[in-house]
């Protein structure tokens, strides 16, 4: 099959930026298969979620729904702290959370397991002007590193996946001791799980905001904010 061919006509349509090819070997209820090429358009795409532009990837993830996308973004922004010139971002994938929160000026520490994400979210604070420093790996790994740098944050951002905050991963972030910490959740029940463990290591959960990021669905994702009442 001449995929190329036809992925040139395809990109010659309006609105169409980009044709990418995802195989699976098997059977699979998965988006994507085990290996995905770029056959025609971009590279990388330009998406806005809210007044925010970040660069994705169609084998990255992101938000299928932008209206619950700028949703968590307004919610993360009514609570964070409004003086702020260091931010935390774990699980940051390409940097939207950190950008739609972090003001002119601010540091950004970044920490996301998938490669092509720190590529991305290198390029998008770039073209932000924001200062960042943007690490690959996993965040229980990284984490007991940059705390020996003994760098001092005014809010972390942790958007998990549904498994929720692996243990080593809590017990880093309680070390951490930043004051606020704003918890994105896509699975209530492993944040519950999270928020108590983070209770016993002196955080105080403060604020819940649901949000509906798939209407007519029993999903329901989430926004919190933990206070760090215990001294530092």
């Amino acid at each position: 099959r001449d995929y190329a061919v036809i992925a040139e006509a395809i990109v010659r349509l309006e609105g169409v930026t980009t044709v990418w090819l995802s195989t699976h070997q098997g059977s699979s209820g998965a988006v994507l298969g085990e290996s995905s090429v770029r056959l025609a358009g971009a590279e990388d795409l330009r998406d806005r979620i809210g007044d925010v532009e970040v660069v994705v990837s169609p084998t990255g993830f992101s938000q299928t729904n932008p209206f619950g996308a700028a949703a968590i973004i307004s919610a993360l922004r009514e609570l964070a702290p409004p003086a702020l010139s260091s931010l935390l971002d774990l699980y940051g994938g390409s940097g939207l959370l950190a950008l739609a929160v972090a003001p002119k000026g601010a540091r950004v520490t970044l920490v996301e397991s998938h490669a092509d994400a720190v590529r991305r979210a290198h390029l998008a604070f770039a073209e932000a002007g924001v200062e960042a420093d943007c690490r690959v790996g996993r965040v229980e790994e990284v984490l007991p590193g940059l705390i020996e740098q003994a760098p001092r944050w005014d809010l972390a951002i942790v958007d998990p996946p549904r498994a929720g905050l692996a243990s080593d991963a809590t017990a880093a972030l309680a070390a951490v001791k930043v004051p606020v910490l704003l918890y994105v959740s896509c699975e209530p029940r492993t944040f519950v799980r999270d928020a108590s463990r983070l209770r016993a290591e002196g955080y105080r959960l403060d604020v819940v905001r649901p949000i509906d990021m798939f209407p007519h669905t029993p999903h329901v994702e989430l926004v919190a904010r933990l206070v760090r009442d215990s001294p530092a």
